[in-house]
């Protein structure tokens, strides 16, 4: 039997698969790629891919179901935007290489294709907490800086506790 109730991580794989249309168009093109599941999982996966690609990963921290008032669920995760770096980068080097003309503005569409997704009730504002981690390390994913995460030297954004309403499709 194959469930038809929403699943968080095939949204967010079709968020992403929208963005990465618009970033592959640009006058600068860049693949997008969406990941899930444990950093030993990812790591592995994002090791094998071209230096080139950003990473969305969804770090998910459960979900709570329940048909209420239309809602399927809530959830409440924290995604992960990371694309190689260089550890001996400048900071203007970083910003003017990664984060000025590629995480900065994947962030900001990715944010809206939350927003306006059918499957989410996400109107208004999307509720999480924005840290730039500039050439960050591997721990927990807001962790130290002790060993590179996915096995490569990145610059990355992370949202936190990003709070989605899942619609019930019933």
């Amino acid at each position: 039997m194959v469930t038809t109730l929403p699943i968080l991580s095939d949204i967010i794989a079709g968020v992403v698969a929208r963005i990465n249309s618009k970033t592959m168009a640009d006058s600068v093109p860049f693949q997008v790629d969406f990941e899930f599941g444990p950093l030993s999982e990812v790591s592995k996966r994002v090791y094998a891919k071209d230096p080139g690609v950003m990473v969305i990963w969804l770090v998910e921290k459960g979900e709570d179901r329940k048909n209420v008032g239309g809602l399927y669920g809530r959830s409440q995760s924290d995604i992960v935007m990371g694309l190689q770096s260089n550890s001996h980068w400048t900071m203007t080097e970083r910003m003017e290489t990664n984060y000025k003309p590629k995480l900065l503005p994947v962030y900001e569409m990715f944010i809206e294709e939350l927003r306006v997704e059918k499957l989410l009730n996400n109107p208004y504002p999307i509720d999480h907490k924005k840290y730039n981690l500039y050439y960050w390390g591997g721990g927990a994913v807001n962790g130290t800086n002790s060993n590179n995460l996915w096995e490569k030297e990145i610059d990355a954004i992370l949202l936190e506790n990003v709070n989605l309403s899942i619609k019930n499709k019933c």
